[in-house]
């Protein structure tokens, strides 16, 4: 930082704190309308987790300071000037709280860093090897130079070298693959019956970060969900709010993809809604890497099943094309007459949109009846009571 002595158009107040200047949002809130908005896109957690499949060791690099290696421009920094009992004073270093800094950032990481062993998310960096140490020393060094070619510089204790596993954007991964993190579980188990619809709210958003995790996620929290229109809570969702918390409580595991590998889609539907989950054998039989789920409105509710396993296959396909497209993988169902479907040349209506949607992937059909798929997936199928009764659920 520097002061400023000439007269300013810009000038904005901040909160100063031992050690730390808190402008984030509050302290430059008002630049933000200034600014052209920065599209630059960050990447998605659930890609960058995907990438690390197979690695056995990793490093996780913390810049020093973060945004505030990035130097502001000249004709810029009055732009970020704040006034103090002492005066004023102006950035010349990228502050936290401006609407452009994380996409800025992420360019800079992005364009010195993005390499198949190594991941970038603002400034988390993670050096991976599927190979021995030796070779991850080597990518550590390539890696360090890369970083004082830019000019960058890292925090030495926040930094873990050469570990079998780690913590990494709100999950525990090793080579296993990738598990909740456990305090973050915790907030979920220990938060309290809700009492109003805002509570609620907060629930389902805070579990829904461990969607992937939570077989037919959305048809667990379907009771809950509705009591946001009108209603009182019950045993019904206290069962399903305590059901979530439970199943993350196992800390379930969620394998890293294998591209080389193929992968087995098994799809379920009821009239409460549709789930998916994708699978893959890594040589430890067949193990889920991601649960999807979705709750149907009211005139998918009224969908035959027919309709409704096709639906179930269309959604899930969809959801899952990063996987699947281009890739020869198989559907497993408990509706044989899915088979027939993708055969028949006399579908109309929405059967044959769904049909020309599938003809964009190449995949097999396999009918398993329900006492087969449970065997597949373990224990997957779409939550419902109706169904639960029958299966001893």
């Amino acid at each position: 930082m520097a002061g400023v002595q000439i007269g300013l158009s810009w000038i904005f107040h901040c909160e100063l704190y031992q050690n730390q200047i808190s402008t984030v949002l509050r302290g430059l809130s008002g630049v933000k309308s200034h600014y052209k908005k920065d599209v630059y896109p960050l990447p998605r957690i659930d890609e960058t987790l995907e990438a690390l499949g197979g690695a056995c060791l990793f490093t996780t690099l913390d810049l020093r300071a973060g945004y505030w290696q990035i130097n502001e421009a000249k004709n810029d920094r009055n732009k970020t000037a704040f006034t103090t009992k002492r005066g004023l004073y102006r950035f010349k270093r990228m502050p936290f709280g401006l609407t452009n800094a994380p996409a800025t950032f992420q360019r800079l990481m992005n364009g010195g860093l993005n390499w198949t062993t190594c991941l970038v998310y603002l400034d988390d960096i993670v050096v991976f090897t599927q190979g021995n140490i030796e070779r991850h020393v080597l990518q550590l060094a390539a890696i360090q130079e890369r970083l004082s070619a830019a000019g960058l510089t890292l925090k030495l204790k926040k930094c873990v070298f050469a570990a079998e596993s780690m913590e990494y954007l709100g999950h525990f991964l090793s080579k296993e693959g990738v598990r909740p993190l456990n305090r973050l579980v915790m907030a979920v188990t220990e938060f309290p019956r809700p009492k109003d619809v805002v509570e609620i709210k907060r629930f389902v958003h805070l579990a829904g970060y461990y969607r992937k995790f939570i077989e037919a996620f959305g048809s667990i929290v379907e009771s809950m969900t509705r009591l946001l229109k009108k209603d009182t809570w019950t045993e019904e969702q206290e069962f399903d709010f305590s059901r979530v918390k439970m199943i993350l409580t196992t800390r379930p595991l969620l394998l890293c993809p294998n591209f080389r590998l193929p992968f087995r889609l098994i799809t379920d539907e009821s009239k409460v809604g549709l789930g998916a989950c994708l699978m893959q054998d890594q040589g430890r039989g067949w193990q889920p890497i991601a649960y999807a789920s979705k709750v149907i409105n009211d005139a998918e509710a009224n969908y035959s099943i027919t309709e409704l396993e096709c639906l179930a296959v269309v959604w899930s396909e969809k959801l899952f094309r990063p996987y699947l497209y281009g890739r020869a993988f198989t559907i497993i169902t408990d509706h044989a007459a899915l088979k027939w479907l993708m055969t028949c040349p006399n579908l109309a209506g929405r059967l044959h949109r769904w049909s020309l949607t599938l003809q964009e992937y190449e995949f097999d059909v396999l009918y398993a009846p329900m006492w087969l798929q449970m065997l597949y997936r373990g224990h997957l199928q779409l939550y419902d009571r109706r169904s639960a009764d029958q299966v001893g659920m």
